[in-house]
Formats: structure tokens, C-alpha cells, sequence
């Protein structure tokens, strides 16, 4: 019986792209297969953003940041989108502030930020790509060489795919070394595709 898993709105490839890299020339798939191909996808997504330490797709976050400083660092990179900036609840206008997207920090134009624990409150949009169809190709690479090494070499118990098994990608240990080569670029602290 199909459980129709959905695949995240963060996955880094999609169902198709996972399907034709993992069965070569088989066009037909069961609702089984497609199932747990999903769940695969799902969870390497989760366990490659968490080993790059970078959301892969963009999504919206909103942070609190401590003042008293020129310059707040945002947890994300590249920005896409800044959404809002209140200082000590007061919402600042562009002219007050500059953006610097790439490096993922936002400069007060002219002083510091009020000196308060977690006064300045951040909405934006942040990741490496916009969407599945912008993830760079090293990224999907990794990503389609992960969920391959995973449908054909484990888990064990394959026997009942339908039962939901995210520890299959829970532990980078068992990442595999050209995986973890293909991300390596896109850790914190390194450049920014």
C-alpha cells in the first residue's frame, strides 16, 4: 500500500531527477518505489543543508540579533530578499542601512544598533538557490549520488520501505566521500556559489 509521501519544499532534486539517476533507462516505477525515493530525497536534502551548515533552497527566516554593534551577521547566505528590519520595534527605511547579500550581513548607515540584547528583528529570504530548478549542479550531483547509495546499498531492511526511516541519512559518517567533496565549497566559512 502507497503512503504518496510528498516530496519537502526544500529538496534539492526532484522525484524525476532522483528516478532516471538511480534507475538508469526504467521508465515505469511503483507508488512504493516512488514513495520511498521520496523519503530518500528528503532526508539527504535535510542532512546536506545541515552539512553545509546553509539552507540549499531559499527559504524565509526571521532573526533576532544582539546591538550595540555597526554590523549584524545573519545565519544565512546569499540573501535574496530582505523582507524587514525593525530596530528596537521601529521599522528602518532603506536609506538607514546597507545590505551586503553575499556575505549575509547588514551594516547601520550611520552609528550602531540601539545597544540591546536581541533587538534587532530580521525578515528575509536566504539560500543558496531560489528554487529546485537554480540548485547548482555539484550540489545535485552530491544529492543524486547520495539517494543512489542509498537505495542500492542500504538501509538493510529495504524489506519495508514504506516505514519511515530518516536515519538513513541522520549521521554524516556515513556520508559518502565524493558527497562530501561536492559540498565541501559550500560549508560555512567558504565561498558562496
Amino acid at each position: 500500500m502507497s503512503l504518496n509521501v510528498p516530496l519537502g519544499a526544500h529538496a534539492v532534486v526532484t522525484e524525476e531527477e532522483a528516478l532516471r539517476y538511480i534507475f538508469k533507462d526504467r521508465e515505469m516505477h511503483t507508488e512504493e518505489e516512488k514513495d520511498v525515493i521520496a523519503q530518500i530525497i528528503n532526508g539527504v536534502s535535510a542532512a546536506i543543508e545541515g552539512y553545509i551548515g546553509n539552507y540549499v533552497v531559499a527559504r524565509e527566516i526571521t532573526e533576532f540579533l544582539d546591538g550595540g554593534r555597526e554590523i549584524v551577521f545573519l545565519s544565512f547566505r546569499p540573501v535574496r530578499e530582505l523582507k524587514e528590519i525593525t530596530e528596537d520595534g521601529n521599522l528602518l527605511t532603506p536609506d538607514q542601512y546597507y545590505l551586503y547579500e553575499r556575505e549575509g550581513y547588514i551594516k547601520k548607515a550611520f552609528g550602531r544598533f540601539v545597544d540591546k540584547p536581541r533587538c534587532v528583528k530580521v525578515v528575509y529570504r536566504a539560500g543558496i538557490a531560489e528554487d529546485v530548478t537554480t540548485v547548482p549542479d555539484d550540489i545535485k550531483l552530491a544529492a543524486l549520488i547520495w539517494c543512489d547509495v542509498i537505495w542500492n546499498n542500504g538501509p538493510a531492511n529495504l524489506s519495508n520501505p514504506l516505514e519511515p526511516r530518516y536515519e538513513w541519512v541522520e549521521n554524516y559518517r556515513d556520508m559518502p566521500r565524493q558527497v562530501a567533496k561536492l559540498l565541501e565549497r559550500y560549508r560555512k566559512g567558504f565561498h558562496i556559489a
